[in-house]
């Protein structure tokens, strides 16, 4: 067990994240959080999507002062009891194709015209295990 925990959690591996909020100019983003929890507000113009991890952790994602560099960006998902909310932009189109198993994935947004759409479009992908996720 110690070599294992040692393996983890040695040397330059920080695993273990705290729930902080931060604002972030990355243009791809990279969550990877176990047994903690990230806040982030991206403030980008040219997000590109990216990879959120979590395993008994969790994933606050602020995207509303972002703007995508083409037409469509990717964001895949692997929740595993965990969870992940995102808030996009109320102009961005969004396609969820996330394979729950005792899970579940929501877009809770309210979208009042989807003609004044731009055709920006998210596709979150992903799977989600013991664990669930929303868009607002």
């Amino acid at each position: 067990i110690g070599a294992g925990l040692i393996v983890i959690f040695g040397p330059g591996r920080n695993l273990v994240t705290r729930k902080t909020a931060h604002h972030s100019d990355e243009r791809y983003i990279e969550e990877l959080n176990i047994f903690g929890g990230n806040e982030k507000v991206m403030d980008v113009k040219n997000f590109m999507g990216g990879t959120i991890q979590n395993i008994f952790g969790g994933t606050e994602l602020d995207l509303r002062d972002c703007e995508m560099e083409g037409e469509r960006v990717d964001i895949e998902l692997l929740c595993i009891f965990g969870g992940v909310e995102l808030r996009v932009p109320d102009h961005w189109d969004v396609v969820i194709k996330v394979a729950p198993i005792f899970g579940g994935f929501s877009n809770k947004r309210i979208v009042r015209n989807r003609d004044e759409l731009n055709r920006k479009v998210l596709y979150i992908t992903g799977t989600v295990i013991f664990g669930g996720g929303e868009i607002k």
